[in-house]
C-alpha cells in the first residue's frame, strides 16, 4: 500500500509519529538501526534503541490493514532491540498482520499502555523463531477481537503491571508449533492462558522453543529441529541449507550455498559431540550445484570434533551431477577439512581447498583414516613458505577409482604424517604447482560387462582376465576413442547375461580390427545365457575400421520372427559406419531398436561384410535405420561374382525407407546380405585409391608378374578388353594428372 504525499511516497507505517516515506524507508532513524522495504513489507530492527516522544503516539504503529499482506519485522542477527515509552501510548501497535523473526532480540516496554498492541479484527500476530519479551500494562495484547496468536520455536515473554490482567491477553485462539510454556500446567482454553486450576494466568507468561538442538552449528549457529529446514544463520550470502535427521545418520544438504564465516567464529560447519548418545551419528554433507566457504584467520571451513565413540564419521559426497564445494582462506593456521577422531570419505564429488594463509593444511583427521573414491581434489596454497599441508595426521589414506595426476608417485607416509614426492622428499600445494586428484574416468565403453575406465585402459588384458579375452590382442585409446582388436577373441563368461561389448558414449566410438600380432580374425561371441542380450548394444555412434577381420557373432536365435540375439543392436538417435573395412561378418544382423529412428547405416568402401543369416530367416540383415548410404559398395547376396572383394555380378540389393530392410528384386526382406565393392577402375591392387603405386602393379602384370590382390577388371583403363603397355600408359598419365 502507497500513499502519495506533496514530495514523496509514504507507506502506512509510523515511528513515533512521523510517517514513513520513499525518502527515509533505507534508513527510516539516520543511524542504520531501522529500515523499511515496501516490496516485502519488511521492517528491519539492527539493534535499534528507540524511545517514546508523546501520549498517544504509538513508538512504531502499523496501519497496514488486515487485507494487506503481512508486516515481517526482522530482528537482525545478534542484535539487541528497544522500544519502551513512559508516555500513555503503546510501544507497538498494529492493525493488520505482523510476524517477528529473527536471531535477534526485541524489549518492549510501555507501563502505562501495551507493549505490543494488536488492533485490527481478526488479525494474527506470530512469533517465528525469535525472542521478544513485551511488558507493560498490557504485555502482548489484542484488543480488535478475534485475533490468533501463532509461535514457533520462539522465546516470547509477555508480562503485564496490572494485577487483573494477563501478560498475554485478548487473542481468540493460539497455534503453536515447537512451543512450550516455561510454567508447567499452563494451557490456553477458551480465549485464555490459564494454570492447572483452570483459572486465568495473570501477571506473566513465557512460551519458551520446545525443540531437539542437534550437535550441529553453522557459523555459530546451533541448528534445531525447528530451524533445520532451509536454515538461516549469519554468513549465508546466497543459497539454501537443510539438515535432515534420518534414523541412522544426519544429511546436511548444501544447495548452491555461499557463506562467509563471520569474524570470531572458528568453524563454518561444526559437528561436535552431544551429552544424548543417539544424536552422535555419522554426518553426510551432501553437495547440489556450487557450494563456496570463505574463511578468515585459523578457522577450519568443516570441523568435526569429538571422540570415535562420541561423533559419527564425516561423508561429504555429490548430490547432483556437476556440484562442487569451494573452500578459501588467507588466514594463518586454517584448515579445509578438520576431524579430531572421526573417519572422512569424500565421494563423488569436486573439492577445491585453497589456503595461502601460511602453516595451513587441506585435510586433518587425527588417527582416522582418509578414504577419497572417485572424486576431483584440489588443493593448492600460497608460494613459498605459504604452501600448504595437503594431508596432516591421517592414520590411513585409502584411493578408490582416483588416482594423485599432478604428481606421479605421491604417497603418504604415515609415519611422518606427510604427503611424500615420489623420492620422499616433504610435498607441499602452492599456487603455481597444486596437488591434484583426479576421479577415475569412464569411457562408456564396457567389454563382458567390465567397465573402461582412465585407470584401467592401459591394461585391458589384465581387466578382462583369460575367461574374457581367450587369444588374440586388445588396446584402447581414449584420446582418439579408438578400441583395437588385433586377433582378439572375446567371449561373455558362461554366468554373465551381458553384451560382448556395450558403448554409451556421445562421441563415436572406433573399433579397429588390424591383423598385426594376433592370429586368425577377431572374434566377439555373445553370452549363451539370455536370447534377447545382443552382442554389440551401441547406445552411442560407433564406426567399424581396418581390415584385419570380425566376427560378431550372435548364438541365440528363434523360430519367431524378430525375436533373439542381435549382431549389433542400437538404441537412440546413433549412427553405426563401417569405413573401410574388410572380411567382417555381423551374424543375428544390425537392428535399431526404435523402428521409426533417424539413426543411419553407412558402408564406406568396404567389402567382404556378411550381414545377417540365411538359415533360420527370423532376422532381417537390416532393420530400423532411417537410411543405408552405400559409398563404394553395393549389397548383394551372391558369394560367388567378386573379384578380390570386387563385385562383378548384376544383383544388387537396395535398402527400402519405408519397410526400413533391404529388400530383393521381389520386394522381399533379405535374411543376410553380403557387401562388395564396386569397381573402381586403375585401382588394382584393391586399396581403394588410384596412385602410382597402381601404375607399378599394372606394369608388373603385363610383363607377367601379377602382384598379390591384384584386381584385372579394375585394369582395362582404356576399354579395349585386355590389359597391355597401353593401359599402363593412360594410368600414369591419369595419376600425374596430363
Amino acid at each position: 500500500m502507497l500513499f502519495f504525499g506533496a514530495n514523496a511516497a509514504t507507506y502506512p507505517l509510523y515511528v513515533n509519529g512521523v510517517q514513513v516515506t520513499e525518502n527515509t524507508k533505507g534508513d527510516i532513524l539516520g543511524d542504520g538501526t531501522m529500515s523499511f522495504d515496501p516490496e516485502t513489507m519488511t521492517l528491519t530492527l539492527n539493534g535499534v534503541n528507540l524511545k517514546g516522544t508523546a501520549d498517544g503516539v504509538p513508538v512504531i504503529e502499523s496501519k497496514y490493514d488486515r487485507m494487506a499482506e503481512t508486516l515481517k519485522i526482522v530482528l537482525a542477527d545478534g542484535k539487541n532491540n528497544r522500544i519502551t515509552t513512559s508516555y500513555s501510548a503503546d510501544a507497538f501497535a498494529a492493525d493488520g498482520y505482523v510476524t517477528f523473526t529473527g536471531d535477534g532480540s526485541l524489549y518492549l516496554n510501555s507501563p502505562n499502555g501495551a507493549g505490543i498492541n494488536m488492533r485490527g479484527n481478526s488479525t494474527t500476530l506470530e512469533f517465528d523463531q525469535t525472542s521478544v519479551r513485551a511488558s507493560g500494562d498490557r504485555g502482548i495484547q489484542n484488543s480488535g477481537g478475534y485475533g490468533t496468536l501463532r509461535t514457533n520455536a520462539s522465546t516470547i515473554t509477555g508480562v503485564s503491571t496490572s494485577s487483573n490482567t494477563c501478560g498475554i491477553t485478548g487473542f481468540t485462539w493460539y497455534d503453536p508449533e515447537n512451543s512450550k510454556f516455561a510454567y508447567e500446567g499452563t494451557f490456553f482454553y477458551n480465549g485464555a492462558f490459564r494454570t492447572s486450576t483452570t483459572a486465568p494466568v495473570l501477571g506473566s507468561v513465557q512460551i519458551l522453543p520446545d525443540v531437539t538442538e542437534y550437535p550441529i552449528k553453522i557459523c555459530g549457529k546451533n541448528i534445531n529441529s525447528a530451524n533445520c529446514e532451509k536454515f538461516k544463520f549469519p554468513g549465508l550470502n546466497s543459497g539454501s541449507v537443510t539438515l535432515y535427521n534420518e534414523d541412522d545418520k544426519y544429511t546436511l544438504v548444501l544447495f548452491d550455498a555461499d557463506i562467509t564465516l563471520p569474524a570470531g567464529q572458528k568453524n563454518a560447519i561444526e559437528y561436535y559431540s552431544s551429552s544424548t548418545a543417539e544424536l552422535n551419528k555419522p554426518l553426510v554433507i551432501e553437495l547440489g550445484e556450487k557450494n563456496k566457504i570463505d574463511l578468515s584467520d585459523e578457522d577450519n571451513a568443516i570441523a568435526i570434533r569429538g571422540s570415535s565413540t562420541t561423533v559419527g564419521d564425516l561423508t561429504i559426497t555429490n548430490g547432483i551431477g556437476g556440484s562442487s564445494l569451494s573452500i578459501t582462506g588467507h588466514g594463518y593456521g586454517s584448515r579445509g577439512l578438520y576431524s579430531t577422531g572421526q573417519a572422512i570419505t569424500l565421494k563423488n564429488l569436486t573439492l577445491d581447498i585453497h589456503l595461502d594463509g601460511g602453516a595451513c593444511g587441506g585435510i586433518l583427521a587425527y588417527n582416522q583414516p582418509l578414504t577419497i573414491d572417485r572424486s576431483s581434489i584440489t588443493i593448492t596454497g600460497g608460494e613459498g613458505p605459504a604452501g600448504c599441508n595437503i594431508l596432516e595426521h591421517v592414520s590411513e589414506f585409502t584411493l578408490t577409482r582416483a588416482e594423485i595426476t599432478s604428481h606421479p608417485g605421491a604417497y603418504y607416509d604415515t609415519s611422518t604424517s606427510k604427503m611424500r614426492t615420489a623420492d620422499g622428499a616433504d610435498l607441499y600445494a602452492f599456487a603455481s604447482e597444486p596437488f591434484v586428484i583426479s576421479p577415475e574416468q569412464s569411457y562408456y565403453l564396457s567389454i563382458a560387462g567390465k567397465e573402461v575406465t582412465s585407470m584401467n585402459y592401459r591394461d585391458l588384458p589384465t581387466l578382462l582376465g583369460s575367461d574374457i579375452l581367450t587369444n588374440g590382442y586388445i588396446t584402447f585409446d581414449p584420446a582418439s576413442n579408438t578400441l583395437t582388436l588385433d586377433g582378439a577373441y572375446l567371449k561373455v563368461p558362461d554366468d554373465k547375461d551381458v553384451s560382448t561389448l556395450m558403448y554409451y558414449g556421445n562421441k563415436e566410438l572406433i573399433i579397429n580390427c588390424v591383423h598385426d600380432r594376433g592370429e586368425g580374425y577377431s572374434t566377439l561371441m555373445a553370452t549363451s545365457k539370455s536370447i534377447t542380450t545382443s552382442c554389440i548394444a551401441a547406445f552411442g555412434p560407433i564406426k567399424f575400421t581396418g581390415s584385419g577381420g570380425l566376427l560378431v557373432a550372435a548364438q541365440l536365435c528363434s523360430f519367431v520372427d524378430n525375436i533373439g540375439q542381435k549382431g549389433i543392436e542400437v538404441w537412440g538417435v546413433n549412427n553405426v559406419t563401417f569405413d573401410r573395412c574388410e572380411t567382417v561378418i555381423v551374424n543375428g544382423g544390425i537392428h535399431h531398436n526404435n523402428s521409426t529412428s533417424n539413426s543411419e547405416l553407412i558402408i564406406n568402401n568396404s567389402s567382404k561384410l556378411l550381414i545377417g543369416q540365411e538359415t533360420l530367416k527370423t532376422h532381417a540383415a537390416v532393420k530400423g535405420f532411417k537410411n543405408v548410404t552405400l559409398t563404394g559398395c553395393v549389397a548383394t547376396s551372391s558369394l560367388e561374382e567378386e573379384d578380390n572383394g570386387v563385385y562383378t555380378g548384376d544383383v544388387t540389393y537396395a535398402y527400402d525407407t519405408e519397410s526400413r530392410t533391404f529388400v530383393d528384386e521381389a520386394g522381399d526382406a533379405c535374411y543376410m546380405i553380403v557387401i562388395y565393392w564396386t569397381p573402381l577402375l586403375g585401382d588394382v591392387n584393391n586399396d581403394r585409391e588410384v596412385d602410382i603405386t597402381d601404375v607399378v602393379a599394372i606394369a608388373n602384370f603385363v610383363m607377367g608378374s601379377t602382384p598379390a590382390n591384384f584386381v584385372e577388371a579394375n585394369a582395362d583403363i582404356n576399354g579395349q578388353d585386355g590389359v597391355d603397355i597401353t593401359d599402363v600408359v593412360k594410368l600414369a598419365n591419369t595419376v600425374m594428372g596430363l
